[in-house]
């Protein structure tokens, strides 16, 4: 009791299906019997159509078997004939499908003879096909579009380089980074481009300007790691500390340098030297110049004449202007990158 079974011709069917009896003159009995049994076929044709129940195919992505439940007998009944199917798993490229065990017969997309491509039926989606013995075939009457489905204008990321088929690959925005927001989007703004900032590491140097730098107050102490060339002392200066990498001072305008015993050394009247630079910590009077009065500033040399650094990093050139300091900063993000592409 199957449905393909049944001619078009109304006398033909007398005997077209033997489990449906509409012969004239037949007996009583058996109208209730031909009466269920094409309900039953019509049944098994509707589920085929409509694919009910839990069922999936078989086989692989490319060797698709499919049992229906009319049970064809033969191509030839098979021809022209539709059915539903689920995949249990998406089609890969060139895929075919034997039903009732009848044979694989390829899947195309048209009479033409365009094979269906990988992804073309989906894995738990139904689709329907009809096949045609003619060309030893069934066609796929609703495959999966291969483009990415979306309305025309949409704008999207894409972690590839290049746009999907049916998208457009814009080229407005380069190296920039994304902001989330609530109000209108599509806005862009800013000078540096994303790789040029966010690359910066702790170990690249950059300028500070003066007009970017704090007032600050030092100690009233301050070690010179070097020896300077020159120092001008003024009657502010409370104490200069001087470790042995110095090797003198030069200024031709102090008068004369006079320790606590009255001995001197330099342009004073004294003459007489009396500083060993290898002496154990002391300190050394130094006069004020050009006959003002006299009153002594401490010039200590620190742990005994040994000398020693403070870590000051970074340097100012003369004239005020800065120099490159290093940064203890990491700023180089990990990233990755997309591109925007629109619907066509």
């Amino acid at each position: 009791m199957t449905v393909y079974k049944w001619s078009q011709t109304a006398a033909s069917n007398a005997t077209a299906d033997g489990s449906i009896n509409w012969a004239e003159g037949q007996a009583p009995s058996t109208v209730n019997d031909s009466a269920r049994a094409m309900m039953a076929a019509l049944a098994k044709w509707r589920d085929d159509l409509a694919r009910t129940g839990s069922q999936n195919t078989g086989g692989t992505s490319t060797a698709y078997t499919w049992t229906t439940n009319q049970q064809f007998d033969s191509l030839a009944n098979m021809d022209s004939k539709m059915i539903a199917v689920m995949p249990h798993v998406t089609c890969g490229a060139s895929p075919t499908l034997n039903v009732d065990g009848l044979g694989a017969k390829a899947i195309w997309l048209d009479a033409d003879g365009t094979v269906a491509p990988a992804g073309a039926m989906r894995v738990h989606r139904i689709y329907h096909l009809t096949y045609y013995n003619a060309v030893s075939a069934w066609i796929l009457h609703n495959p999966a579009s291969a483009a990415l489905e979306a309305p025309s204008g949409t704008a999207m990321l894409f972690q590839q380089t290049s746009a999907p088929t049916g998208w457009t690959k814009s080229t407005s925005f380069n190296d920039r980074a994304l902001r989330v927001t609530t109000g209108t989007a599509g806005g862009s703004a800013g000078l540096t481009g994303f790789s040029n900032f966010l690359n910066r590491s702790a170990t690249d140097g950059f300028t500070i300007p003066q007009s970017a730098l704090q007032n600050f107050t030092l100690p009233n102490t301050l070690a010179v790691s070097h020896a300077p060339t020159s120092i001008s002392i003024n009657n502010a200066t409370t104490g200069i500390s001087i470790n042995n990498n110095s090797t003198g001072i030069t200024n031709n305008n102090i008068q004369g340098l006079q320790g606590g015993g009255g001995l001197a050394f330099g342009g004073g009247s004294s003459g007489s030297a009396f500083v060993n630079l290898n002496d154990p910590q002391h300190n050394h009077g130094i006069t004020e110049p050009n006959g003002g009065t006299g009153h002594s500033h401490g010039i200590t040399e620190p742990n005994g004449g040994a000398g020693h650094n403070h870590g000051l990093t970074g340097s100012v050139t003369s004239g005020g202007t800065s120099t490159a300091i290093t940064a203890p900063i990491e700023c180089r993000l990990a990233y990755v990158d997309v591109i925007i592409a629109t619907k066509d």
